[in-house]
């Protein structure tokens, strides 16, 4: 999950100051991003229910390459119009794959297990989510471009929705059901 994520700390980080870089203005660069989160946030409305439907491996998979795609097309803007389909691409893929990421947790673990492996999952996810945009700036800082940063960052989403499609659910033994705690 670490893996599939580096897009979004990537496009949260450096989005604007490529933007900016390629020479569109503050306020269009941050335009564009808006734009990433409110396709975000309509994705999500149907990515879940997808994931109710079909396998959530595929959907993830699926999501997850079209937020890889998004970033890969904003290394290459040149312009606005190119850099919005990029925002637009982003945000869908991270829109649908975040909610079917939390319920494939649950339906792998069970509810009991829900606390525990969100925490541990975001202590994984905070070593990718720190390092990525720092080593992306170093990048840009010797290389002069995003390009190869995000083509990496895209890549390693790539591989980790690969990684999501070998998971296989877990045969856990039953579990009491407890009653409320008095």
């Amino acid at each position: 999950m670490a893996a599939s994520g580096l897009t979004t700390t990537t496009f949260y980080v450096h989005s604007i100051p490529h933007l900016v870089d390629i020479g569109l203005s503050e306020v269009l660069a941050a335009t564009v991003y808006t734009i990433y989160g409110m396709s975000g946030f309509a994705t999500r409305a149907f990515g879940s229910p997808i994931g109710d439907r079909i396998d959530k491996r595929y959907v993830i998979w699926v999501f997850c390459s079209i937020q890889a795609l998004g970033l890969l097309v904003l290394g290459f803007a040149k312009t606005l119009p190119v850099a919005i389909f990029a925002a637009i691409l982003s945000g869908i893929g991270h829109g649908g794959r975040g909610p079917v990421l939390f319920s494939i947790r649950t339906e792998y673990f069970g509810k009991q297990r829900f606390g525990t492996l969100i925490g541990l999952g975001n202590l994984v996810t905070s070593v990718s989510s720190i390092t990525a945009p720092v080593l992306l700036g170093w990048m840009f800082d010797t290389q002069g471009t995003y390009l190869y940063g995000f083509s990496g960052a895209a890549l390693g989403t790539l591989v980790g929705a690969a990684l999501i499609m070998t998971t296989k659910q877990p045969h856990l033994p039953k579990e009491e059901v407890r009653g409320p705690i008095t």
